[in-house]
């Protein structure tokens, strides 16, 4: 069988799925030759020395596999070996964790070409040696899923904090309507107080959507964005109407108190 050489990016922290799939390959293939780096067969020296002697074992290989993992994206040394794997053109080779296909992929590797495998050496070694078609994009980006559920994260706390806020507003303007209620006196919900509390909500529709939008890109946040930039604007307006009408309480009873 043709040699092979193999160049297997994956965090540190995934040793154990590194190891699990070496250990898978060579029983299926003594022709592959791993030159990978994992924690047990870490290189001594300054870190440009370091980053040199990967370079020259990218170099060597045939083929280039992804452990892809969550986060692996913003670990530095695995991000520096996929740039310089996709900058030598290497055919790239994405394994993707058990029960996570649609894991998504490193910026660095969209619109290159690679393929896609699962967790069985046939499919795997089949994939390392080009027998299958070439791939383009296929899963989603993980620095766009960060911040999509970054957006999301923040969203739901924003409206969340909104709603308790609404409610807790409407209990003081119930409480403020019964009160002037017991001196004869009844508040009607006005156009001028809608206004006062769509206008706002419309404006954080407009300004979570915007915000959503440039972030992300992504159709579910700038919705999720509208909805609770909406809920923020409500709030702030229905606050603002009872303040209003406090104030306006506050001074009714004083314009009574000098009629008596």
């Amino acid at each position: 069988m043709q040699r092979h050489n193999l160049f297997i990016i994956h965090s540190w922290d995934e040793a154990h799925s590194y190891a699990r799939m070496s250990e898978m390959l060579a029983q299926r293939d003594s022709g592959l030759a791993d030159y990978s780096v994992p924690p047990w067969k870490a290189i001594p020296g300054p870190d440009d020395e370091v980053e040199s002697s990967i370079i020259r074992r990218i170099q060597t290989a045939s083929s280039v596999v992804v452990l892809n993992t969550p986060g692996l994206h913003d670990r530095p040394m695995s991000a520096f070996e996929m740039e310089q794997a996709v900058a030598m053109g290497k055919r790239i080779v994405v394994l993707q964790p058990h029960g996570a296909l649609d894991q998504p992929i490193p910026r660095v590797l969209d619109g290159q070409y690679y393929r896609v495998s699962g967790w069985r050496s046939d499919g795997l070694g089949r994939a390392i040696r080009g027998e299958y078609p070439q791939d383009g994009r296929v899963f989603d980006i993980a620095e766009v899923a960060e911040r999509r559920q970054l957006v999301g994260g923040i969203a739901a706390l924003a409206g969340v904090g909104s709603f308790l806020v609404i409610g807790a507003t409407l209990q003081n303007l119930k409480a403020l309507e019964a009160d002037l209620a017991a001196s004869q006196v009844k508040l009607a919900w006005t156009k001028a107080e809608t206004v006062q509390v769509v206008e706002p909500a419309m404006g954080g529709a407009v300004i979570g959507g915007l915000l959503a939008a440039i972030f992300t890109g992504d159709t579910k946040s700038v919705t999720m964005g509208v909805l609770a930039g909406a809920s923020m604007g409500a709030a702030y307006g229905l606050t603002k109407v009872y303040q209003a009408r406090l104030l306006g309480t506050q001074h009714l009873r004083v314009l009574t108190l000098e009629a008596e």
